[in-house]
């Protein structure tokens, strides 16, 4: 287990060991932005602490999220009302119903979320569940039904949605003769529950998948591992819905970066954005593009210092052909940004936190139609155990 658990949180415990790393050099002129903070978690029973990941959002703009603790001490699911009151709609034993949630996913369709818990489960090995709007859950699926965990284990990035099946990645089992905890596959659960294994990496294609997947029209399935590929710094993968595996694009370690944590986005056009928590010029890290027709473009180098290191999340876009995203560490501080790239190219700080009530290492952002920002800090606040905050334009 502590291997595992070591292959999830290593980024994190690497950009805390390199904090004095950062450079000290001038940040963009930020633009004029309005910062909210939405929740401060207490780490007390009834709230949780150590948010994962950014919130989703639902049509009534309320947010949802997963953090650690609880009335248990093995997670929670959150919710953020618009009029930022902030309530725990479940906490998680660490038993049957799932132990540490990793991701979570708003269903509109039927007024539900759909999640990933990373261990725990009816065999340990982590689970998919739904939860209503009262707040009762349901495990949809139970990781390693039977060893030795070859239909895959410990789940992370959440789930993805069609009208009738749910995908997503395991970190660890499917072929062994990769590592010793396996490389990690790609899944598809249908209604019933009946899970089914549609591509075992084995290291040459990649090695931990990592971060959210992405689903085209036609079907195919998009992704990052952390590891493998040509040179084991990574790779960016394509799913045919024919259940044809390729490689798009190995990552080599050098400036076009390594070990891409945060999954993909993709825009209209059918283009692929992401990042590097590595690697780059400067070695703190990069914001990429695959394009459709598979070409790779560095699109952005992180420097370190206030102009932000180490994007362990994903990012997003809008219409305009802007990318907003975070950067675990650096800013004015080294408490981690928020930044926005535009069209050209040209690299904005948003915001740059304190490591005070504002938070700490920040992880992701979303955005609604309005163009207001949200996301959480894995640390912060005032009671140092994470918030959840707005960033207004």
């Amino acid at each position: 287990m502590k291997s595992l658990n070591s292959k999830r949180l290593v980024i994190r415990s690497l950009c805390l060991l390199t904090a004095a790393m950062a450079l000290s050099t001038q940040s963009p002129e930020a633009h004029a932005q309005t910062f909210t903070l939405l929740h401060t978690f207490t780490g007390a029973a009834d709230d949780g602490d150590y948010p994962q990941g950014a919130p989703v959002r639902d049509p009534k703009g309320n947010l949802y999220g997963v953090a650690l603790g609880g009335t248990f001490g093995r997670g929670v699911v959150f919710k953020v009302s618009g009029t930022r009151q902030e309530t725990v709609l479940y906490s998680f034993t660490g038993l049957s119903d799932g132990d540490i949630p990793d991701s979570i996913s708003f269903d509109d369709s039927v007024d539900s979320l759909f999640g990933t818990t990373y261990q725990g489960g009816a065999n340990g090995f982590g689970t998919v569940f739904t939860l209503d709007a009262e707040g009762s859950e349901t495990v949809v699926y139970s990781f390693c039904p039977s060893k030795p965990c070859t239909a895959g284990a410990f789940p992370v990035g959440g789930v993805i949605q069609d009208n009738d099946n749910l995908y997503g990645i395991t970190v660890a089992g499917g072929d062994f003769s990769c590592t010793l905890t396996g490389c990690g596959t790609v899944f598809e659960i249908n209604r019933k529950g009946i899970q089914t294994g549609l591509h075992t990496f084995t290291g040459s294609d990649g090695d931990s998948p990592s971060g959210q997947i992405v689903r085209d029209k036609s079907g195919n399935l998009y992704g990052a591992t952390a590891f493998g590929g040509a040179y084991g710094y990574g790779t960016v993968f394509k799913l045919a819905a024919t259940g044809q595996e390729s490689v798009i694009y190995s990552f080599s370690g050098a400036a076009d970066g390594s070990e891409p944590y945060g999954g993909l986005s993709q825009d209209a056009e059918g283009n692929l954005y992401g990042t590097t928590s590595q690697g780059g010029e400067y070695n703190y890290g990069t914001v990429f593009k695959v394009t459709r027709l598979g070409e790779y473009v560095v699109l952005h180098s992180f420097k370190g210092g206030s102009l932000g290191a180490f994007p362990y999340a994903g990012v997003i876009t809008d219409e305009q052909g802007n990318i907003f995203g975070t950067t675990y560490q650096g800013g004015s501080d080294n408490y981690g940004t928020v930044f926005k790239i535009d069209f050209s190219g040209d690299l904005t700080m948003l915001h740059s936190f304190s490591g005070k009530k504002d938070g700490a290492y920040p992880y992701g952002v979303i955005k609604d139609g309005n163009g207001t920002l949200y996301g959480t800090t894995y640390q912060g606040g005032a009671y140092n155990y994470g918030t959840v905050f707005e960033l207004g334009p």
